[in-house]
């Protein structure tokens, strides 16, 4: 940059005079000509510069074109490629890398083992449609037939398989039939998801006999002689209609090898008044009694509510306390924990090693008022052995809460489900959770035992959190600092369903460096309540791929 012959006023008030203007102009216009020979040969440089950009991307490109021939991964033989493969890869996503993979893909069964096939209809507004049109026609049904004999899969490898189908019982029975059992589905199954969902033979749906199709698609099923099966989840819906569940259920299970039973209902939500899986208590007795080896067991609970219920004695034949031996996890459903039935069959079953537990009762069976006695029965028939416990339990009253919570002294895991459907604010007074269920798992040296749940290393809660923030963020140092708490807590998920007044995320920063997996969640400014949060997830991030539910893993995601 040349230096000006003014240089001694610029930036200056002085004001020119007529030969100071005359000269200044000549040297204004003698530097505009210089700044236009300038641009003329950045033009010339910009141009020069694309040209050699544009060949530098043409040679990286006949590069990697070139190194990909002799690349090693093209020169592996296809029986090496398939010894790199593992049935936790999705195998659809590999057929859609090129013609190689998908041929290489295609040809190894083990990719195949493991089947999710997910559900096209599930929706009852499409079904009555096919019901009132009178058809067997099932969409779903050819998606998944399509998916089952699809050229890879070989019956003999396949270990897991998940599956929905829709239709008539005459056009489930021959799936059933063709697709599954002469095709060798269940050669070596040791894992079924299946959810059979049977349309209506009549428009009248009320006059059929349900209770026998239940029969008769068990019986075509047959899972008695699939003796490979260790778990198994068994969802069988009529046309969106409650079937009265009878205790012959273990005729068409391999109870002996079972390890796994879910019959719960998957697709109900908590705004559902009714499980439309649920059985009676003699059935369940029936299960304990029948399938010794069961580990994990799941079910709906029906507490005659509104059907024709049976008393259980008339089904039990075992009058005396039921074992289940080697049952550890154990979650019911109920539409009300606190009736007759659910307290008879709390009774009347022992479960020595039982660590986990999960309790749900339906929103629409308030109680509030009522003593819930059941609930404290089962905790301190188990305080002793419990590890992890969740709670989907409405207008739980918070004393109850705190007292049973200061029996399970070996607790690790707590999770307060959702349990409400949306109405936190309806919550009767004594059912929100406030200070005072925190303070019960605070540290103070001056009670005797000093804190509830001593052991504790995961907590979840979910709305219902009426207590202040500071009070949380004092529980959790307290449980990490205090010489009476034997161990810190690991990972605190907080949805507080309100808006957090008060941020304690500064004052946690050293349990977080510490190793503390805190997460905070509330209501943003201007957001109110239903809509504003997001389920709990049973898929992964990638789309269409089955996340494996593992029952005795500590903590969430």
């Amino acid at each position: 940059m040349t230096t000006s012959p003014f240089e001694a006023i610029l930036g200056t008030n002085h004001i020119p005079s007529e030969r100071d203007c005359k000269l200044i102009q000549e040297y204004v216009n003698q530097e505009e000509q210089t700044l236009t020979t300038y641009r003329e040969r950045a033009d010339e440089l910009q141009l020069s510069l694309q040209a050699l950009l544009e060949k530098i991307d043409a040679t990286r490109s006949s590069i990697n074109v070139h190194r990909t021939i002799i690349s090693l991964s093209r020169r592996i033989p296809d029986d090496n490629h398939d010894a790199t493969l593992c049935p936790s890869d999705p195998p659809i996503l590999l057929t859609n890398i090129c013609q190689r993979w998908r041929r290489v893909a295609r040809s190894t069964p083990r990719l195949w083992s493991s089947i999710h096939v997910p559900p096209v209809i599930e929706s009852l507004e499409v079904q009555g449609r096919l019901e009132g049109a009178n058809t067997d026609i099932c969409p779903d049904l050819g998606h998944v037939s399509r998916v089952l004999t699809f050229p890879a899969m070989s019956p003999g490898y396949i270990s897991s398989l998940r599956l929905s189908v829709v239709g008539s019982e005459a056009i489930i029975s021959t799936f059933i039939e063709s697709q599954l059992h002469q095709a060798g589905m269940f050669s070596r199954l040791q894992t079924l998801h299946i959810c059979l969902n049977v349309i209506s033979p009549t428009p009248n749906s009320f006059n059929v006999d349900w209770e026998g199709i239940y029969r008769r698609v068990l019986g075509k099923l047959d899972l008695s002689k699939v003796l490979s099966l260790r778990e198994l989840w068994l969802n069988l819906r009529f046309h969106g209609r409650y079937v009265w569940s009878t205790p012959h259920l273990t005729r068409f299970i391999p109870c002996d090898h079972l390890r796994v039973l879910d019959l719960q209902d998957r697709f109900k939500t908590w705004t559902d008044s009714m499980s439309l899986c649920a059985i009676p208590a003699a059935v369940i007795v029936d299960i304990f009694q029948r399938c010794r080896n069961l580990v994990v067991f799941k079910a709906d609970f029906e507490e005659n509510s509104g059907y024709s219920a049976q008393p259980m004695a008339k089904h039990t034949t075992n009058t005396l306390m039921t074992t289940a031996p080697s049952l550890k996890h154990l979650s019911l459903s109920f539409f009300d924990f606190d009736g007759f039935n659910a307290a008879q069959l709390l009774a009347s079953c022992h479960w020595p090693e039982l660590s986990a537990v999960h309790v749900r009762q339906c929103p629409e069976m308030r109680g509030a008022d009522q003593p819930t006695l059941n609930i404290v029965f089962l905790s301190n028939k188990i305080r002793s052995q419990l590890t992890s416990l969740t709670l989907g339990y409405y207008a739980l009253q918070s004393d109850t809460l705190i007292n049973i919570l200061s029996t399970l002294s070996s607790l690790v895991q707590l999770h307060l489900e959702y349990a409400d459907g949306g109405r936190s604010s309806g919550l009767p007074y004594r059912s929100k959770f406030k200070d005072g269920v925190l303070h019960s798992l605070t540290p103070n040296p001056n009670k005797s035992p000093t804190h509830s749940c001593p052991r504790l290393e995961y907590l979840k809660w979910e709305r219902n959190a009426f207590f202040t923030e500071r009070t949380l963020a004092r529980m959790l140092l307290e449980r990490a600092t205090s010489p009476h708490s034997p161990i810190a807590l690991k990972q605190a998920h907080i949805d507080f369903g309100r808006r957090i007044s008060h941020d304690i995320l500064p004052k946690c920063a050293p349990l977080i460096e510490a190793g503390l997996d805190l997460k905070l969640r509330g209501l943003k400014e201007g957001v109110g309540g239903r809509g504003s949060h997001e389920v709990s997830r049973k898929w992964s991030p990638k789309e269409g791929l089955f996340v494996e539910e593992d029952h005795f893993r500590w903590g969430w995601i």
